[in-house]
C-alpha cells in the first residue's frame, strides 16, 4: 500500500462536520432560564463538602471528649447514628459529631 492511499483513508475517515445551528434571542433565554433552573435544583440537593482533616477526628480524640468506649463509638457508626468518614484505612469523625453528642441530640 503506497503513502498516497493511506493519507486518503485517514481523510475519508475523519468525523464528520455539523452545521451551525441557529436560535431565536427567544430560545436562548429559554435555553439559558431552564439551565438556570437545573443549576438551583442541582445546588438544593447538593451535599455539603467533606470536612477538612483539621475538622476529623480520631476515634480515640472522639472518646476522650465525649467520654464515650470505643466500642460504643464503633456501634453507634456501624447503626448509623454516628458520622464516620474514611481516610485511607483509618476511620474518623467530623468535629460537629462531638458537638452533637455533648448537646445530646444523640442516645449516647
Amino acid at each position: 500500500m503506497s503513502h498516497e492511499s493511506a493519507r486518503r483513508r485517514r481523510k475519508s475517515a475523519a468525523a464528520p462536520t455539523i452545521a451551525a445551528l441557529t436560535f431565536s434571542p427567544e430560545t436562548i433565554d429559554a435555553i439559558a432560564d431552564a439551565v438556570a433552573e437545573r443549576i438551583v435544583e442541582k445546588s438544593k440537593t447538593a451535599k455539603a463538602p467533606p470536612p477538612t482533616t483539621s475538622e476529623l477526628l480520631t476515634i480515640k480524640q472522639f472518646c476522650e471528649v465525649t467520654k464515650l468506649s470505643r466500642t460504643r463509638v464503633y456501634t453507634l457508626g456501624k447503626s448509623g447514628a454516628l458520622e464516620m468518614a474514611r481516610v485511607g484505612h483509618r476511620v474518623r469523625i467530623p468535629a460537629s459529631e462531638v458537638e452533637r453528642v455533648l448537646r445530646g441530640e444523640m442516645a449516647a
